[in-house]
Order: structure tokens, then C-alpha cells, then sequence
């Protein structure tokens, strides 16, 4: 089965972010039935919720649905865009022939709370990107540089975060985990990155932790590298790509205990109760206490294939094939 993209031609991209947008729904509502039908097109997949006002009886669609957390967690929203996210969503996976999620927890919150049947969603994991499963690992001179250049000592056990900057990541309790080490002269260090997001509230500054915007891919494989471990403590999420890309590295994830990350890291995480900072505390000071080499093979190479490029790339022909059968 052949694939090809189909995109607005360049002319109507331009402009700011509001005006592409609108010139992208525009396109959307009113130039791609009359598209696809001279190109010959077997289905359309639209990779989030933004499809048409209208849907042609002759074009399936797929629909891919990345999460619910305007239902689970929508304090993290603006009220307006909430109300809109809900109603969008709803359209979309109604008229959908087939609804992608990227987990088997949001396929359950998906046929509980919009009461889709379970054969009309497909589950089909994220791929990690190539570029964390082939580069070569930092060098360790390479490595203190880096840890230099960013201002953490090598002594310092350093924790990344990766993600954006908001409420239902549940950064204050990672602070408070964090805090309680500092008072005790524990030599622990945390890197964020991420764009600041709705609802976050900046600690006071500290020559404990730093925070960068959002690096490229090149660099951020280097900050893996140069991190001991990964530190998620979301309340809701739909997936968790930073856990996988942190596996890929052969980096320790310490995870908040929700589903979704129980799936996606599988034996290889180390959770604690996402509201619970003490025991947040107490597991980044086991993952200090069992520290590895840092070029140590990691044992986890097996579970990330899981998420390889071509495994999943496999799975959507599978299903783009049932579909259009």
C-alpha cells in the first residue's frame, strides 16, 4: 500500500501562527474532498482531533486520539478551551471510522468516557525517534564539559526532566522532594526542559536546578547523557515519550504510578505515588544508592524495540489496510 501525504501547498502557510491556523481549517473545510478525489485518495488520517465540519460518506477517516486530559484533569485548561477541546474531540471521534491512541490506558478512558465500542480503537504505541536508539553515547570528558557549561558539579546526582512547564505535571511535588534533599547536603541537581505552560509557578531560583527552553533533537540526546536519571511526576498523562527516550538512553526513569507509565516503562521503571513527595524523596535516594556506569549496557535494549520506528510503522499499515478493506 502506497502512502502519500496530503498538505496544503506552501502559498497558504504563511503568515503568523493565529493566521496559519485559520488558513489551515479553511483548507480544511472547504479544499480537501476536492484534493483527495483528484489524487485518489484511499483514506485520510488526521493525527489529532482537527478534522472537517463535514465528513464524505465515500473518505474513511482515522482519527488519533493522544489523550483525555481536558476529561481527567481539566484544571490544567482554560475554561473556554476546555469547552472547545471537548466539543472538537467529540465531533472527531464520532465520525471517525477508526480512532489510534497511544495506549492501552487511554483506550480504556476513551470507550468509558465517550462511550466509543472497544473495536473502533486501535491501540498503537509512539515511535522513539532513530536518532535516540543509533547515536553513540557521550564520552565521559564530553560529559563533564556539558555538566560544566550547564553549572552542576560531577559530584552532583543529576535528575532531568523533560516536558512542558505546567499544572498536571506536578512539579511542586517534585520540589518538595527536592527541597527536603537539599536541607539534608544531599548532592542532588535538576535540569527542566520544557516550554512553561498553563498554571506553573516558578520556585525561587537556586544554584540547585536550572531550566532550558526547548533544545533540538542532537542536544537533547547529549542531555540524557549526561543525566543520571529521568524524573516524571505527572498526575495524568497519555502517553510519556520522554520515558521512552530516556530507556533509549539507557537512562533510570523514576515515575509517578499512574497507567500509563506503568505500561510504557514497564519492570524497568521505579514509581511512587504521584501526591506523595516523601516517597518521591526516598526513590531518587535508592536510584542514588544503586547508580550505574554510565556506559553500563543497558538491560532494558529489548523493551524499547517496542516503540522502534518500524515496528510501529508496520502497525499503521496493518490497520490503513483494514480500513480501506
Amino acid at each position: 500500500m502506497g502512502i502519500e501525504p496530503l498538505l496544503p501547498s506552501r502559498p497558504s502557510w504563511r503568515g503568523g501562527r493565529t493566521l496559519r491556523r485559520l488558513q489551515y481549517l479553511w483548507w480544511l473545510n472547504s479544499a480537501l474532498a476536492s484534493e483527495a478525489e483528484k489524487k485518489t485518495v484511499s483514506l485520510v488520517h488526521f493525527t489529532n482531533f482537527v478534522t472537517p465540519l463535514r465528513k464524505t460518506k465515500r473518505l474513511p477517516w482515522i482519527v488519533t486520539l493522544h489523550d483525555l486530559a481536558v476529561w481527567r484533569v481539566p484544571e490544567a485548561f482554560p475554561r473556554g478551551y476546555a469547552a472547545y477541546l471537548r466539543t472538537a474531540i467529540g465531533w472527531s471521534v464520532r465520525h471517525a471510522d477508526k480512532v489510534v491512541t497511544v495506549s492501552r490506558a487511554i483506550k480504556r478512558e476513551i470507550t468509558e468516557i465517550l462511550g466509543l465500542p472497544e473495536e473502533k480503537v486501535a491501540v498503537i504505541p509512539n515511535a522513539v525517534d532513530p536518532l535516540f536508539l543509533s547515536a553513540s553515547k557521550l564520552p565521559p570528558d564530553q560529559r563533564q564539559s556539558w555538566r560544566h557549561r550547564l553549572g552542576f558539579s560531577q559530584e552532583s546526582y543529576l535528575l532531568l526532566y523533560v516536558g512542558a512547564l505546567e499544572r498536571r505535571k506536578n512539579l511542586p511535588v517534585l520540589f518538595q522532594a527536592l527541597e527536603s534533599l537539599w536541607r539534608k547536603r544531599i548532592p542532588v541537581a535538576l535540569l527542566l526542559v520544557g516550554k512553561v505552560g498553563h498554571g506553573f509557578v516558578p520556585p525561587a531560583s537556586s544554584p540547585f536546578w536550572r531550566h532550558l527552553g526547548s533544545p533540538n533533537d542532537e542536544e537533547l540526546v547529549r542531555l540524557y547523557d549526561l543525566a543520571d536519571a529521568l524524573v516524571l511526576p505527572s498526575l495524568y498523562e497519555g502517553f510519556g515519550f520522554p520515558v521512552v527516550e530516556a530507556l533509549a538512553r539507557g537512562l533510570r526513569p523514576i515515575l509517578s504510578d499512574i497507567p500509563v507509565f506503568r505500561e510504557v516503562a514497564g519492570p524497568f521503571g521505579v514509581y511512587f505515588p504521584p501526591e506523595d513527595a516523601q516517597a518521591l524523596e526516598e526513590r531518587i535516594l535508592e536510584a542514588m544508592n544503586t547508580k550505574e556506569p554510565h556506559n553500563a549496557t543497558p538491560p532494558h535494549s529489548e523493551w524499547v524495540q517496542h516503540f522502534h520506528p518500524e515496528r510501529v510503522l508496520q502497525a499503521y499499515k496493518a490497520l490503513y489496510e483494514e480500513v480501506v478493506q
